[in-house]
């Protein structure tokens, strides 16, 4: 029984001291965080955003139209310089994430996009996460 309580009692602390450092880190960055400033330390050079398009099911295929309805995720990826920080001083964290809207995001849209379903065609909201090396990923 006593080995039970220690036991429990340990991981009680790593999760404390894990949620410390973790809102830690959060709140450091995002101390002088704009999500409205585009990732750069010189403004006059481009952000490198990478796509990539994942078919996930060929729905239908129509050959007279020239229409193929496919289910599709599309993932991106840039660098925030902003969003760098060292693993040993935060617990060694890794990798964060932020909630929608918090971190600048590209504006990503498929042009010749369309939507069944009409709940689809609004922006969706979806979370980020950050690594140590200041690597951004949208997931889907």
């Amino acid at each position: 029984m006593w080995s039970l309580l220690v036991a429990c009692s340990s991981i009680a602390i790593a999760v404390v001291i894990a949620s410390y450092d973790e809102r830690r880190l959060y709140e450091d960055l995002m101390r002088e965080y704009n999500n409205l400033e585009r990732p750069v330390a010189n403004h006059s050079k481009p952000v490198t955003v990478h796509l990539k398009v994942s078919l996930q099911q060929i729905i239908d295929v129509d050959e007279k139209n020239q229409i193929v309805y496919v289910n599709a995720w599309l993932d991106y990826t840039w660098y925030d310089y902003k969003l760098v920080w060292d693993v040993t001083e935060y617990g060694n964290i890794t990798d964060v994430r932020f909630p929608a809207g918090r971190i600048w995001k590209p504006d990503v849209l498929l042009y010749n996009r369309y939507s069944v379903d009409p709940g689809l065609k609004r922006n969706i909201s979806t979370p980020m996460w950050s690594n140590v090396k200041a690597e951004m990923f949208h997931d889907r």
